[in-house]
């Protein structure tokens, strides 16, 4: 067995390992390791919001072209773009209290409804079905319709009705009859998948419980149909490969 002499004159064996140095390697290790793990997570991140942000500019401009496209047929709509609603209010889908069926005057206004979702819809979903007349930037708009809910509401004046019967029932209602007439006016509509190949255009009902004027509950205003968009959700395999160069790009600065 091999000896070295200390400093003050005793014997160490040379095999000993260098306690020291195999902690200073190991803590090393681990600082590289939290931080490529970091520069992930913030990569991940940053893919992650840049999605986000890239859908929210796609459902915008969406409700922009969808307004323009009422204006040209004589209809003024509200839109709502943070929330991503096109409102069609009590002057172009109304209904009478405690009625699931719009009223008969504004049928025509059904129809330009389903004239434009069918125009503008299908540019806007990642499984059209259907020819796409303008598709839009993809260099500069990003992200795709995950559902289109026809959404139905009502007042909050309490349902005349027997057997349970409720505000809830009522609303949704209101959304099926719009549904079914807007696909009997452009039935490609249901041929719109998302992402997972699930139907885009769908319905759901409220009652009253967004009532578009609050201080006003008993208000015909509240009586009305909304579209809501909802986009897709940043999917990792969709973002996987900018994460994959991000992080190298790190690490090489």
């Amino acid at each position: 067995m091999g000896y070295r002499r200390g400093g003050l004159g005793d014997q160490v064996d040379a095999t000993e390992p260098d306690f020291m140095a195999s902690v200073s390697d190991l803590m090393a290790a681990l600082i590289f390791t939290f931080i490529i793990t970091l520069m992930i997570y913030v990569a991940r991140f940053h893919a992650t919001t840049s999605s986000l942000e890239s859908a929210g500019k796609t459902r915008e401009e969406m409700l922009r072209q969808m307004a323009a496209s009422f204006e040209k047929k004589g209809l003024e709509v509200e839109i709502n773009v943070e929330q991503g609603i096109l409102r069609m209010n009590e002057n172009w889908i109304g209904f009478r209290r405690n009625s699931p069926i719009p009223l008969p005057e504004h049928e025509k206004n059904i129809l330009v409804l389903a004239s434009v979702l069918q125009e503008v819809l299908p540019c806007f979903v990642k499984n059209p079905g259907i020819v796409c007349p303008n598709p839009p930037n993809r260099d500069v708009y990003g992200g795709y319709v995950d559902v289109a809910l026809v959404e139905g509401h009502t007042d909050a004046v309490p349902v005349r009705s027997k057997g349970g019967y409720d505000n809830i029932d009522l609303s949704g209602d209101r959304a099926a009859h719009v549904w079914k007439m807007v696909n009997g006016y452009a039935p490609r509509l249901r041929h719109l998948k998302n992402y997972s190949h699930e139907p885009v255009f769908s319905i759901a009902g409220y009652g009253p419980q967004r009532l578009a004027l609050a201080d006003a509950p008993h208000s015909s205003a509240n009586r009305r149909i909304d579209v809501r968009f909802i986009m897709e959700q940043p999917r990792l395999e969709h973002r996987k490969q900018e994460v994959v160069v991000e992080t190298e790009s790190r690490l090489e600065q």
